[in-house]
């Protein structure tokens, strides 16, 4: 290979790595520090995670064998997106009996009916354990827009899909959780991402689940992977599967 070409491609892989340690350092300063914190394991035993096609081919039946009980797997964004391995890692995550639920990244500009049609769309036919799950949070969204618009076209979205059936879910982070959630989605249960133990110092409200890591690792996923837990023992884990399973089949 001749000298000039190797410059070049050592000079391209070193913007790589460089905006990459970049994007690590904002988030480290973003997220308040190292975006993962240690839980109590006997106190939530029940273990999850959450993916996209950024986790790229995982292996499902490695992830039961790693105690992985539950996934969160991404469907869609905005009005039109849809996520490349969905409906791969719906099959095998099914396949593997773990409990499935679907989440779609909110887009503050895009009309709340058309990201539900664009949900509903992806979904359609495919049998879903947990509440759909909606991603609504600052990062690389327009967060200038007013809150009370964004909360309109949020329910308007969550208005559609539970006209259809299907029960939802709010997944945010702390800021998301006070200036989105609480005294506005409090009728949605919560999903809260936190690197704080206890999650929350607030006593509205006690979150469904509770992601705890964006540095997880799990045999049958490459690189760092989501962890989240149920918020709660395996007798109320076991408890809230009876009554959400009973609920959707009184809908049937």
């Amino acid at each position: 290979m001749r000298r000039p070409v190797k410059i070049f491609l050592w000079s391209i892989l070193a913007l790589v790595l460089l905006a990459a340690g970049a994007a690590y350092v904002y988030y480290y300063f973003r997220s308040g520090g190292i975006p993962q914190v240690s839980i109590d394991k006997e106190k939530f035993p029940i273990k999850g995670v959450d993916v996209s096609s950024h986790n790229h081919d995982i292996d499902f039946a490695r992830l039961v064998d790693d105690g992985v009980e539950f996934v969160y797997i991404k469907s869609t964004e905005g009005g039109s997106y849809k996520d490349v391995n969905f409906n791969r890692n719906y099959r095998l995550a099914t396949k593997a009996n773990l409990k499935v639920g679907v989440y779609h990244f909110f887009r503050f500009e895009t009309d709340g009916e058309m990201q539900a049609l664009n949900i509903l769309h992806s979904i359609r036919g495919k049998k879903l354990d947990l509440p759909v799950a909606i991603d609504v949070e600052e990062w690389t969204n327009r967060s200038e827009l007013p809150t009370t618009q964004i909360v309109e076209r949020l329910n308007a979205l969550i208005n559609y899909l539970k006209g259809h059936g299907y029960e939802v879910i709010i997944y945010t982070n702390l800021k998301g959780y006070f200036r989105f959630y609480r005294d506005r989605l409090e009728h949605c249960p919560l999903w809260l991402c936190s690197f704080r133990n206890p999650p929350i110092d607030d006593n509205r409200v006690k979150p469904l689940f509770w992601q705890y890591s964006h540095l997880g690792s799990v045999d049958g996923a490459s690189g760092f992977i989501d962890l989240d837990t149920f918020y709660g023992d395996r007798a109320a884990w076991d408890a809230w599967l009876a009554k959400t399973t009973a609920q959707r089949n009184n809908k049937q």
